[in-house]
């Protein structure tokens, strides 16, 4: 082996030794930092309550309530509707609430839709309904 190459083997191994000692000193910053603000955090905010649902639907500040349940699936009830309606499938409150704008729900899309936005959607719908 030419020297050459044994200094560029000796520097290459020097470089990646330093990057070690990188990934380690930002793991353990990341890891500092993370412990200090969960501290931060159990300071701040109150123990978890179990809450009874009946009691939420009775608080008027609050308009809806969703519910992951051990099924893994979300549920969800309006403020105040809870003894008639009891936990509904926010699957099917979603698919509702798009069969009352005029299209399905799209996959992957979420947050507020304008009235541009609904007939785009609506748009869509119909291209597709006529390809069909």
């Amino acid at each position: 082996m030419a020297e050459d190459e044994k200094k560029l083997l000796q520097a290459k191994h020097r470089l990646e030794e330093a990057e070690a000692r990188n990934r380690v000193r930002e793991r353990k910053a990341r890891a500092r930092r993370l412990i200090q603000e969960g501290a931060v955090l159990e300071k701040v905010l109150p123990e978890v309550v179990t809450v009874e649902l009946e009691k939420l639907d009775k608080d008027i500040f609050i308009e809806y309530v969703y519910v992951f349940g051990l099924d893994n699936k979300w549920r969800y009830f309006e403020g105040g509707s809870f003894k008639e309606t009891g936990l509904m499938s926010v699957e099917k409150g979603l698919s509702d609430e798009y069969k009352n704008l005029g299209f399905e729900r799209p996959k992957d899309v979420y947050g507020y839709f304008t009235e541009k936005d609904i007939e785009y959607y609506k748009d869509l719908q119909n291209k597709k309904d006529a390809v069909m």
